[in-house]
């Protein structure tokens, strides 16, 4: 699991997403920052126009030097035209201090990792607390921290955050924009008074909540029963359809005494291709997401081509480095209206060819 860096490694932190940001940009501009906290003029801002994705940081720590300013949005106006941050991500000094959104975050290795605590506030309207915010947000889920505790002198487990990923991975600067423009969707619903479920449990930011013992909904957090199988098993009908126009015939009957959502044979009948559906992202999908693959497939002669199919990734490089020591792939699905489309299937299917021929020589 991921830890919350020491106050002796902030400022390298720091340093470094700056880099990354300022490296991933097209251009550096020049525009005037609005906030409820007043205009910050001619303020220096990188332009990623690959992702539409700007970003801010202070020259200098605000606020009584307890935090550096980091502001994300994807909108770019004019030169004389005011642009409002979508989101802060701003960062502590001292990065035990939590009221601060940004999550400052390295793993055993040492490499950094951002996270964000979630929710939306401000004085502009539009403002989300962290439980609603996560019960809302799509294609992210909240992924448990290690937070050290000076006065016991140990890790504990204090908060569920929304991590973006390592500093240095590909897909950095990509999910850091989707998250931007989730954050823009949600204050814009908000404003509107629109259709936002809300939860009555705890926000995740202050204390440790344990994980429910069932799959949630796509966003990660359980509901009930009844929505789990349904939303379960139209993702489930989405993808063999989806198969089906791709020409490989996915099956989902009963295989031994083991009940796998679905899979693809080759023409010996040998399991070629595995999947495994999760309605949710949350802690406990993937533990039996990924036990459920390695299971299923455990007693076939060659191992199949293994999918945990869900609405999210996870950060959490113990999760990864399990998908990576098992071979196990991820595809992520999206909910376009009524319809769930898989937009990753497409070409992790490239290189497996329909009908395949026998694995087996012997078949």
């Amino acid at each position: 699991m991921l830890k919350v860096i020491d106050k002796s490694s902030a400022q390298k932190f720091h340093r470094e997403l700056k880099r990354v940001l300022r490296n991933a940009s097209t251009e550096m501009l020049t525009r005037n920052l609005t906030t409820p906290g007043g205009v910050t003029h001619n303020a220096k801002i990188y332009w990623n126009k690959n992702n539409h994705l700007w970003t801010y940081f202070s020259e200098k720590p605000e606020g009584d030097n307890h935090r550096w300013l980091c502001w994300f949005g994807s909108t770019l106006r004019g030169p004389n035209e005011l642009m409002s941050p979508s989101v802060e991500i701003n960062l502590a000094l001292n990065p035990t201090y939590k009221q601060i959104a940004g999550r400052m975050l390295a793993d055993k290795k040492g490499d950094f990792y951002l996270g964000h605590k979630g929710g939306l506030g401000g004085g502009r309207g539009g403002q989300l607390k962290i439980s609603d915010f996560a019960g809302n947000i799509r294609g992210f889920v909240q992924e448990p921290i290690f937070r050290f505790d000076s006065a016991t002198g140990s890790n504990l487990q204090a908060e569920e955050v929304f991590i973006f990923g390592k500093l240095h991975n590909n897909d950095f600067i990509s999910r850091i924009a989707e998250y931007v423009r989730e954050c823009e969707r949600l204050r814009a619903m908000a404003r509107a008074s629109a259709q936002i479920k809300t939860s009555d449990a705890p926000s995740l930011g202050t204390s440790f909540s344990p994980e429910n013992a069932a799959d949630g909904t796509g966003n990660g957090h359980p509901n009930t029963e009844y929505e789990i199988k349904r939303i379960h098993g139209r993702v489930v009908n989405a993808l063999q359809s989806k198969l089906k126009k791709l020409k490989f015939k996915a099956d989902n009957s009963k295989n031994s005494n083991m009940f796998p959502d679905l899979y693809i044979k080759d023409k010996c009948g040998n399991m070629q291709i595995l999947f495994e559906v999760k309605a949710s992202s949350d802690t406990q999908s993937w533990f039996t997401g990924i036990g459920q693959l390695i299971v299923y497939s455990a007693h076939e002669r060659h191992v199949p081509l293994r999918i945990l199919v869900c609405p999210a990734p996870r950060k959490d490089p113990n999760f990864n480095s399990a998908l990576q020591v098992h071979g196990i792939l991820l595809l992520l699905f999206k909910k376009c209206g009524s319809k769930y489309e898989f937009p990753g299937l497409s070409s992790i299917l490239s290189e497996v060819r329909p009908n395949a021929v026998c694995l087996d020589a012997h078949c």
